[in-house]
C-alpha cells in the first residue's frame, strides 16, 4: 500500500488504535465488499470479500489498480463514471442497484452505497464504497414476478373458460328450448302438411289443368320446405353421436341428388363425378349423411339466380379419406358472410332457420371429418367434405 497516501488520508484511524481495530475487524469479517479508492478510484484498502470477488489472492493485490485491471471496459467505465460523479459533487449514492461479475465470469447484481470521503477542510479525497450481492434475491423476485404473471395468466384464462361454460350453459338451455319447439312444431304441423300433400294427390290425379298443375307445384315445393325446416329444427336439438355402419356414400349422394333433380322450378344441369367411389363403403350413419347432403345440395339450388344454372358433385378417394365437392354457379357470398355459415341461424336467405350449415357442420364433425367452404360474390361456392373411411 502506498504508505504516502495511507498516512495522510487515514492517519485519524491509526492514531486511535480501538477505532482501527474496530475498522480491521468489519473489513475482515463482513461478507459485504467494503473497499476505499482514491480520487482517482484507485483502490486504497479493501477487505478480503471484494479481493475474492475481483480474482485477487489478497486486498494488497488490489491496492493502487483500479476496475480497469480486474473488469470489461464497458463495466470498469460504468463504476469510474459514477465515482467521479461522487468525486465532484461530494454527494453521497445510497442503496442503487450495480451490475457487476466474479472471478468466474458469472453476471451479479449488487445493491451498493458509496459515500465521499472528506478532509477536514471539506475536500473530497476519495470514497468508500459497500456493496451487497443481491443476486439470489433478485433471481427470486424475477420467479416471484414470472410466478405472479403465471398466476394472472392462468387465473385470467380460467376465468374466461368460466364464462364460455356460462355460455355454453346458457346455449344448451336454449337448444333444450329449441328441442321442445321442435316436437311441439313437428307434431301441430307435419299431420297438416301430411294432408296437404295428400289433398295435392287427389286433385293432381282427378283434375287435368296446366294453370292449376303450376299452382299445385309451388304448394308441393311449399309443404318441402316446410317439412326441411322441421327436420333442421330436429336434426339441431337432437343430434346424437352418429350410429355408425358400412354403408356406400355414393347410394346416399345419389339419393340426395334424385330429390334435388325433382325440383322443377329451375333448371338445373347436375354433373355427377362420383362413380368412382361405387363401391366403396365407410363407416357412416347413413340417415344423418343424408341429411348433409341434402342441405348442401339445397344449397347450392337456392344459391342460383337465374333458372339455369350447373352443379357439379365431385369424389376423390385417397387411403384413408373421402373428399367430397358440390361446386355451384350462384352469386356466392362476401367474405363476411362465409365466416358465418356454419353459426346457428345464420342465413343469407330471404327464408329460412340458418340451421341448415350448422346441423351439416356438427354431422359431419361426429363423424371425424371437416367440411369448409370457398366462396366469392359472382363465383359461386364451393362445399368441401372430408369423411374418414373408418371411425
Amino acid at each position: 500500500m502506498n504508505s504516502k497516501i495511507t498516512s495522510q488520508r487515514f492517519s485519524p484511524i491509526e492514531n486511535e488504535v480501538e477505532e482501527y481495530d474496530l475498522l480491521r475487524t468489519l473489513l475482515t469479517h463482513t461478507e459485504d465488499y467494503v473497499y476505499f479508492k482514491d480520487r482517482e478510484s484507485r483502490f486504497l484498502l479493501t477487505n478480503m470479500a471484494t479481493a475474492k470477488i475481483m480474482g485477487a489472492k489478497s486486498p494488497q493485490d488490489l491496492v493502487n489498480k483500479t476496475d480497469f485491471d480486474f473488469y470489461p471496459k464497458d463495466l470498469a467505465t460504468r463504476y469510474y463514471e459514477d465515482e467521479q460523479k461522487i468525486v465532484r459533487s461530494g454527494l453521497a449514492i445510497v442503496n442503487f442497484e450495480e451490475p457487476g461479475i466474479d472471478s468466474n465470469g458469472h453476471i451479479r447484481c449488487f445493491l451498493t452505497t458509496k459515500v465521499p470521503i472528506k478532509n477536514k477542510h471539506g475536500e473530497v479525497i476519495g470514497l468508500v464504497g459497500i456493496g451487497k450481492d443481491i443476486t439470489q434475491r433478485k433471481k427470486a423476485e424475477e420467479i416471484l414476478k414470472r410466478d405472479k404473471e403465471t398466476l394472472e395468466k392462468l387465473a385470467t384464462e380460467r376465468a374466461k373458460e368460466i364464462v364460455e361454460i356460462q355460455v355454453e350453459l346458457e346455449k344448451s338451455k336454449r337448444l333444450s328450448d329449441i328441442g321442445t319447439l321442435a316436437a311441439m312444431v313437428a307434431h301441430e304441423l307435419r299431420q297438416p302438411l301430411a294432408a296437404i300433400k295428400m289433398a295435392l294427390v287427389h286433385i293432381k290425379r282427378k283434375v287435368k289443368n296446366a294453370i292449376l298443375d303450376s299452382y299445385l307445384e309451388i304448394i308441393d315445393k311449399k309443404v318441402l320446405d316446410s317439412d326441411q325446416i322441421i327436420n333442421n329444427l330436429l336434426f339441431y336439438s337432437r343430434i346424437k353421436p352418429p350410429h355408425l355402419e358400412s354403408h356406400s356414400l355414393n347410394a346416399v349422394i345419389k339419393e340426395c341428388a334424385d330429390v334435388l333433380l325433382s325440383r322443377t322450378e329451375k333448371t338445373i344441369t347436375l354433373t355427377n363425378h362420383f362413380e368412382s367411389i361405387k363401391d366403396v363403403e365407410i363407416q357412416m350413419d347413413p340417415l344423418q349423411m343424408r341429411e348433409v347432403f341434402h342441405n348442401v345440395l339445397n344449397n347450392a339450388y337456392d344459391a342460383i339466380e337465374d333458372q339455369k344454372g350447373v352443379i357439379e358433385i365431385s369424389c376423390e378417394d385417397d387411403e384413408e379419406n373421402l373428399r367430397v365437392c358440390v361446386q355451384d354457379n350462384g352469386a356466392g357470398m362476401s367474405a363476411e358472410e362465409l365466416e358465418k355459415v356454419f353459426d346457428a341461424f345464420y342465413t343469407t336467405k330471404a327464408k329460412g332457420t340458418g340451421l341448415g350449415l350448422s346441423v351439416c357442420y356438427q354431422i359431419v364433425t361426429m363423424h371425424g371429418g371437416h367440411i369448409k367452404m370457398d366462396s366469392a360474390v359472382g363465383q359461386g361456392t364451393r362445399v368441401t367434405i372430408i369423411l374418414p373411411k373408418k371411425a
